[in-house]
């Protein structure tokens, strides 16, 4: 394990990690974004951009899934490489909870100046009273949500059911997509929406609401121009304008 120096760079394999560690390290440490939010982290290509940054970083920090991580490995030079242990989707408060702990934790024992300890829990503390506020703000907002059946993207179920929405079936994203996959999602009945997941690559989701006739929704299932906050509060008020339609 290295011990993180005054000036080091920490850098995120995807925006939600993004969102914790810019919280997390204001002045602190510099954080660093590898895939931007609304791009797919599973199918992303590093650019000779991304592999400088990762050439001069201090230490990577991934969910472990990124098909990239391998390129990361073979560099001549590159940073210790962290997989966060929190599973689940982030941008579920609770997850997003979970997730702070975990990597103010493994911050802090790489952290030896005091006075950055200091100022290191004083952010852990405030990101984790903005979380809060966060979860009673949508709460009250997607309260009209919850019960509707909707058929949606899979990566994006956590998300729907924290929202209270109704989750009946959902399809693979991209290229994982088979005929029969689409034949079983055609056979639900009384569904409101169809919830497409704005990273996925592919068009599965236009397919469903197509031949469902069925309004579409697409929501982000990564925090977007580094705001989280603002990232759920748009996908719920997509879901809102498409439910008050009805």
């Amino acid at each position: 394990m290295i011990t993180l120096l005054v000036g080091f760079t920490v850098l995120a394999s995807t925006s939600d990690i993004e969102y914790v560690l810019s919280h997390l390290g204001d002045g602190v440490f510099e954080v660093r974004e590898i895939v931007p939010g609304g791009m797919c982290p599973g199918h992303f290509d590093l650019s000779p951009k991304d592999a400088y940054l990762l050439a001069n970083g201090d230490i990577l920090i991934s969910h472990g899934w990124e098909g990239w991580l391998k390129k990361v490995e073979k560099l001549e030079s590159h940073p210790e490489i962290y997989t966060v242990k929190t599973k689940g989707n982030w941008m579920v408060p609770s997850v997003m909870k979970q997730a702070c702990d975990e990597l103010y934790i493994l911050l802090r024992q790489r952290i030896s100046d005091s006075v950055k300890v200091k100022k290191l829990e004083k952010n852990r503390n405030a990101l984790m009273g903005l979380i809060d506020s966060l979860d009673m703000e949508i709460k009250h907002l997607s309260s009209p949500l919850k019960g509707i059946r909707v058929v949606c993207n899979e990566f994006v179920k956590d998300q729907l059911e924290y929202l209270g929405m109704d989750v009946v079936k959902t399809f693979p994203s991209g290229s994982d997509v088979t005929p029969e996959n689409i034949k079983e999602v055609l056979k639900v009945r009384d569904v409101k929406i169809i919830v497409e997941n704005l990273q996925s690559v592919g068009k599965t989701g236009e397919v469903v609401s197509r031949e469902m006739q069925i309004p579409l929704v697409v929501i982000s299932n990564f925090p977007l121009d580094r705001d989280y906050p603002g990232t759920m509060i748009e996908n719920v008020k997509k879901l809102l304008g498409i439910s008050s339609n009805d």
